[in-house]
């Protein structure tokens, strides 16, 4: 009877831990989710989806950093950083190459794929484009709740995508 107990538990903690290893979907929908993790989602559920992230940074106003790294032995398979701010999941970064946007956007890609996919929002200037502190640039859609980090590649000779960022949209944002 210990016997099976013992093995209920080690079985029980096998199976937690593959739960955690994968998210359903490699899927990004913007300003929704990433692999059906949803913005909105709160911090207790995040840790109980995913587990307990590797590193957790304070940011502005109170605002966490849930990092969450790709692990060589598959334990898990991505790699994020989620904006948690009064307990609720508000941005998700990705950093991992097998997440995919609409248009084939994917970390790795070519900037080009942007322009090619969001033609209309920079046509009608409904968009944000910045350098940033890493030597690249930031490409936002608030509109549409998705961004994207850029940066010149010297061996791809091109700017390539290094992040995607999901966040809430703003459905009737204008540059000001």
């Amino acid at each position: 009877m210990r016997k099976f107990f013992i093995l209920t538990a080690i079985f029980g903690l096998l199976l937690s831990s593959m739960v955690f290893a994968n998210l359903p979907t490699k899927d990004i929908v913007p300003g929704k989710s990433v692999g059906g993790l949803k913005l909105g989602t709160s911090a207790k559920e995040i840790k109980k989806m995913m587990g307990e992230p590797d590193k957790v940074e304070k940011g502005e106003a109170g605002q966490k950093y849930f990092v969450y790294n790709y692990n060589k032995d598959k334990k898990r398979e991505y790699g994020f950083m989620l904006t948690i701010e009064d307990d609720i999941l508000i941005t998700i970064f990705v950093f991992d190459k097998n997440f995919l946007a609409p248009g084939g956007i994917k970390v790795g890609a070519s900037a080009m794929k942007i322009q090619e996919k969001y033609k209309d929002q920079i046509d009608k200037k409904y968009y944000i484009m910045q350098k940033n502190d890493l030597g690249g640039s930031d490409i936002i859609f608030p509109r549409i709740g998705i961004g994207f980090m850029v940066k010149s590649d010297a061996k791809a000779g091109e700017d390539l995508i290094t992040n995607i960022m999901i966040l809430e949209p703003i459905p009737d944002w204008t540059q000001k």
